[in-house]
């Protein structure tokens, strides 16, 4: 298998801490969470902290009004995981304002091969870890998963929790490669929960879906509309990294 430097990919890796995530996730609003990916991978585009993201830039971007943006961003700023800083040029004149995204982790942390994990999560006590050795194995498609192990066994090793209310859910699913993969499109999207799956399962049944690669082709038509309700929606025909850069020059244009 091919091996990659780290140091070669190090620009492209958000690196979020665990605790971090999970402080987020227990939001009632988990748009907090969005905003704060949003910084993050700006931060990683712009190759900079603190970015340059107004507002109306981020509102732009996210499609969110802006007194939803402002509501988020006080609260992202509350829990201490950005700082909105002023800069001003040589005649101490204000020349922009400027997010600072804390517990950001850049090519320079990563190089020097010992991060601080105050730098990763205001959760964790101070010490420092290892980053192991410099290089990274690309992830491969094979699951690690034993294909000995029964239905069960796939969901917890996956993350997920059981009681005996669920348990008994579980047992009436069939153990195939479609329930596997129903339970692989939970957990990419980051839905550890027994009924989001069941309802995938439902669906699969009332399109009369019976293979993984049917379930694959489903995905790719619906993901398809998607996008050209996105583009006829907002009228464009870029995609929204495109619009993300359009937006930040007419931005800096604009400052």
């Amino acid at each position: 298998m091919e091996e990659i430097e780290l140091l070669d990919v190090a620009d492209d890796l958000l690196v979020v801490n665990k605790a971090t995530i999970e402080r987020l996730f227990q939001e009632e609003n988990t748009d907090v969470l969005v905003l704060y990916i949003f910084y993050y991978k700006t931060a990683k585009w712009q190759k900079n902290n603190p970015i340059k993201a107004n507002d109306e830039y981020c509102r732009k971007c996210l499609h969110w009004g802006l007194d939803k943006l402002k509501t988020i961003k006080k609260r992202l700023k509350d829990m201490e995981l950005i700082k909105v800083e002023k800069r001003f040029n040589d005649k101490h004149q204000l020349s922009g304002w400027y997010v600072r995204v804390n517990y950001y982790i850049n090519k320079a942390d990563i190089s020097s091969g010992v991060i601080s994990t105050s730098r990763l999560s205001p959760l964790v006590e101070e010490q420092e870890i290892n980053t192991s050795n410099n290089n990274i194995n690309t992830i491969n498609n094979k699951n690690t998963i034993n294909d000995d192990d029964n239905i069960i066994d796939f969901l917890q090793k996956n993350g997920f929790v059981l009681n005996d209310i669920l348990y008994d859910v579980v047992k009436e699913w069939e153990d195939n490669d479609l329930t596997r993969y129903a339970i692989k499109k939970a957990v990419l999207n980051n839905k550890y929960n027994i009924n989001y799956i069941q309802n995938i399962l439902y669906s699969y049944e009332k399109n009369n879906i019976k293979s993984v690669q049917e379930a694959i082709e489903q995905d790719e038509e619906f993901n398809n509309k998607k996008d050209f309700y996105y583009k006829n929606k907002y009228q464009v025909k870029e995609s929204r990294y495109e619009r993300e850069q359009r937006l930040l020059r007419e931005m800096c244009e604009d400052e």
